[in-house]
């Protein structure tokens, strides 16, 4: 009878879910193992440089490279039985994610000054753990889009696992052999660079021809691809702000107390547990939709968003109850003292975590549509929402950042919604100017 129910749960799940949420499971552990560690050894100052780092890491990582795992997913699953077309796009999205690569390095060289001086408090260490780290991104990315568009999600699940077990024992040996802030910047960056290279087998043999990035024919298609795939990355870093930015924010604002980013990243943290597990059915998600919108069955889709809509509404409800009741003693319990956050507090960054998720999925069947210009628009729009929040309002930094995380993510739940009814009564399934144009 268990074993039914679990059956009949995992089947509304979108493919791959519970093999990614295997991994994913893991690296969120190892995600508040080592953050926690890094909390208590280091102090709140130090902290605050860590903290800084991880929200630059997996803001910009996802933001840019997200849409190119996405899209390489998209690829290999829609054209199995046209292999020369499947080799022409994704050659195309390997050569222009490492364009994407490039330019963020040379951005990252540009603004060292600024980086180490004004967020890093001077350590280059940290400053060097961003470009290893943005490296590590790029193949991460890259190679999990191959692992989901041949449905080969235990490797896609090791990945993550191997990194977040890498990374608590990072954490361990800090403790143990009395190593500084670098020992825990230095050992992040690695900790990804090296989960890439471990998993590196199961795109060799039969998927080998995904990283042959020799050209020998002009796509006539390139310029529509690379647009759409612009807007994807647009959509995708705006994400990526709205739901990590506030600790960069709370470091570089004048006037507050050096721990006060590391302070709020413990809070935002515990708050956004729930996206540790909605990740695993993120990875999977936009191909199912996209299977779906291209056999145009309507009705499918629609109960597809409804169970999603439904899982996520109700969990995040629990979540949110259950945080406002025994939020403030389990920030004490991971970071320790100098941590501590109020109930209203971790209350609006729950909030502010359910509005994101249900915008997620909203916006995932935007793109799935045709429309990725509009999902683009809805999440910059939440970003727009965001600074105004955090510029115009009165009242402590805290609330504002709070505050601005709801607002944002309302903002964007409400523009993908409105984008979708739109698609919707335009009768849109696969629409010729948007993304299922790429995957033809």
């Amino acid at each position: 009878m268990q074993r039914a129910r679990w059956t009949s749960l995992t089947a509304r799940l979108p493919a791959g879910t519970v093999q990614v949420g295997l991994g994913l499971g893991l690296f969120g552990l190892s995600s508040y193992v080592f953050l926690a560690i890094g909390a208590r050894h280091l102090g709140p100052e130090k902290f605050a440089v860590l903290s800084t780092l991880w929200v630059l890491i997996y803001t910009g990582g996802p933001g840019v490279f997200l849409p190119f795992e996405q899209a390489i997913g998209r690829a290999i699953a829609v054209h199995r039985a046209d292999p020369a077309q499947e080799r022409a796009v994704v050659r195309t999205l390997i050569r222009t994610s490492t364009v994407a690569l490039a330019i963020l390095l040379v951005i990252a060289v540009a603004l060292h000054g600024v980086l180490v001086d004004r967020l890093f408090d001077g350590s280059e260490a940290t400053y060097a753990a961003l470009l290893i780290a943005t490296v590590g991104m790029w193949g991460a990315y890259v190679t999990r889009g191959i692992f989901a568009g041949h449905d080969t999600y235990a490797a896609y699940g090791a990945q993550l696992a191997i990194e977040g077990v890498i990374r608590m024992v990072v954490g361990v040996a800090a403790v143990a052999l009395a190593w500084s802030l670098a020992g825990f910047t230095l050992g992040m960056a690695l900790a990804l660079v090296i989960s890439v290279i471990v998993t590196l087998g199961p795109t060799r043999g039969g998927h080998q021809r995904e990283f042959d990035v020799t050209v020998t024919e002009e796509d006539p298609g390139r310029r529509t691809q690379l647009t759409i795939l612009a807007w994807l990355i647009v959509g995708a870093l705006a994400m990526q702000i709205l739901v990590n930015i506030a600790p960069v924010i709370a470091k570089a604002a004048p006037g507050q107390s050096p721990g006060v980013a590391g302070r709020y990243l413990g809070g935002l943290m515990v708050a956004r547990l729930p996206l540790f597990v909605f990740a695993a059915v993120q990875a999977a998600l936009l191909p199912g939709l996209a299977h779906t919108v291209a056999d145009g069955d309507r009705r499918a889709l629609r109960r597809q968003l409804g169970n999603l809509f439904a899982l996520v509404g109700a969990g995040m409800g629990l979540f949110t109850g259950l945080l406002a009741i025994f939020g403030p003693t389990l920030v004490g319990a991971m970071y320790g003292h100098g941590y501590g956050m109020g109930r209203g507090d971790l209350t609006l960054m729950a909030a502010g975590t359910a509005v994101a998720m249900l915008a997620i999925v909203a916006g995932n069947a935007v793109v799935a549509v045709g429309s990725a210009a509009l999902s683009a628009g809805a999440w910059t729009l939440s970003v727009v929402v965001l600074v105004a929040v955090v510029v115009l309002m009165p009242g402590s930094l805290f609330l504002r950042l709070e505050l601005s995380y709801v607002a944002g993510g309302i903002a964007a739940l409400a523009g993908q919604l409105l984008a979708l009814f739109a698609r919707a009564r335009a009768g849109a399934t696969t629409s010729q100017d948007g993304i299922n144009t790429w995957l033809t």
